[in-house]
């Protein structure tokens, strides 16, 4: 269970943050990173060089961030705006420091980055993700995240 009920984290002074609507191609997690790959959001993966998005919880539809869209259902997914923060979603067993760089892994989770890597954001907290499942942890988005890696 995620130990946080949303996706987007602020800044509360920000208006609500740009949306992207695509059919999901394949189950996806809020808090997961996903790219437009024909028309329709795929899960990233370390070599994505494609603008990424933030998979968001199904707030229209009041569900929660450990509920999955569905393939072929609407996946409303946002743009990680510089300086923005975002609960991603992090696969048990990473220990996570405050400040560390974040990379692409695969299947959609984010990582810690490694040298030479593309870097997606900073951890804005440090966690130890020994729980045993997924959890989301806060990560300040980067400018030039558009760019290709």
């Amino acid at each position: 269970m995620a130990r946080f009920n949303t996706i987007f984290a602020g800044p509360d002074s920000e208006n609500l943050p740009q949306a992207e609507e695509a059919i999901a191609s394949v189950d996806v997690l809020p808090g997961l990173i996903v790219t437009l790959t024909a028309g329709q959001f795929a899960l990233a993966v370390a070599a994505t060089a494609n603008a990424i998005y933030v998979a968001r919880e199904n707030y229209l539809a009041h569900k929660n961030v450990d509920q999955a869209i569905l393939a072929t259902n609407t996946l409303v997914a946002n743009v990680p705006l510089d300086e923005q923060l975002w609960n991603l979603r992090f696969a048990t067993g990473i220990n996570v420091a405050k400040g560390a760089a974040i990379g692409l892994g695969a299947a959609g989770r984010p990582v810690l980055a490694v040298a030479g890597s593309r870097v997606i954001g900073y951890a804005d907290e440090a966690f130890n993700n020994n729980t045993g499942s997924d959890q989301l942890i806060r990560v300040r988005a980067v400018a030039g995240y558009r760019l290709a890696a």
